[in-house]
């Protein structure tokens, strides 16, 4: 696999999961187990729609109890299921809000975030 463009602007576009280390950015959806990398958005979602949506704001999250992972974007949040290994897309789940917490792992309830306003 080709590395360029596969790097982060930010924290809260990574996150750690039981299957390794993941992030998230206008390049793809990326895994490293420790052996191999993967992006996981390719071949399934449109790679254009996929750019506009994370090109200037990526958040990643992991839910233990789902065995899912969240991408928030700009327009449209992306949960990943490792245990079907697909995607389901939202349309206004975080509605763009400038103003959202990196995610966290809850043991019990999963991903959790904050957004607010000033």
């Amino acid at each position: 696999m080709k590395t360029d463009c596969i790097g982060i602007q930010n924290k809260s576009a990574a996150t750690t999961t039981v299957n390794g280390i993941a992030w998230v950015n206008e390049s793809g959806c990326f895994m490293y187990d420790g052996e191999s990398l993967d992006n996981l958005m390719r071949g399934q979602i449109d790679r254009n729609k996929w750019q506009a949506n994370f090109q200037s704001f990526a958040n990643i999250g992991f839910s233990e109890p789902d065995q899912a992972m969240i991408c928030m974007g700009v327009y449209r949040t992306y949960i990943y299921s490792f245990r079907d290994e697909h995607w389901v897309k939202f349309e206004l789940f975080n509605s763009g809000n400038p103003f959202i917490s990196n995610m966290i792992n809850h043991p019990l309830n999963g991903a959790m975030w904050f957004t607010g306003s000033t």
